[in-house]
């Protein structure tokens, strides 16, 4: 494509306009209703299997380059699966979709633990000199958001060294 090639458009559209942009055979809204009747017709069968994936799910099923595609987390669901698979072709083909099936390894991403607080000593505090400075610049200070929170401040660390 030519660097100086640029589309111009007069109003913005929408993702239905978009998405029916495709031809009919290949528009993302067909795919998605495809999808969908798939799914309709597999989870009851799959529901009583102890697979751990929901295929009601439209993000476990997906039509593409011909071909049913069904997302499972582990090799052992892969496994299970291909054991009914026969059956779900079966049922797939009663359906009206003569496109074959296939199992594919998603694994599912790992938890991010967030790092802890490796800090081995107590938190600092101000000494009652400190709660003076801040203080008498607060009172050197014009009227201000920031006079009001040094004060606020230096009240605080007095009162956390009163008791």
């Amino acid at each position: 494509m030519p660097r100086d090639f640029r589309v111009v458009r007069r109003t913005p559209r929408s993702f239905a306009q978009i998405a029916l942009d495709r031809s009919e055979e290949e528009s993302i809204a067909s795919d998605l209703a495809d999808a969908r009747r798939i799914a309709r017709t597999i989870s009851p069968v799959l529901k009583d299997l102890p697979l751990g994936v929901d295929f009601s799910r439209l993000g476990n099923i997906r039509l593409r380059d011909g071909k049913i595609i069904l997302f499972v987390r582990s090799s052992l669901q892969k496994s299970k699966l291909r054991q009914v698979l026969p059956r779900i072709s079966d049922l797939v083909q009663r359906a009206g979709y003569l496109q074959s099936i296939e199992i594919v390894i998603r694994p599912v991403d790992a938890n991010i633990s967030l790092r802890k607080n490796l800090a081995q000593s107590s938190p600092r505090t101000l000494s009652e000199s400190s709660a003076q400075n801040i203080a008498k610049t607060a009172d050197a200070l014009a009227d201000s958001p920031l006079k009001d929170a040094l004060a606020a401040l230096a009240k605080t660390v007095r009162e956390k060294k009163a008791p």
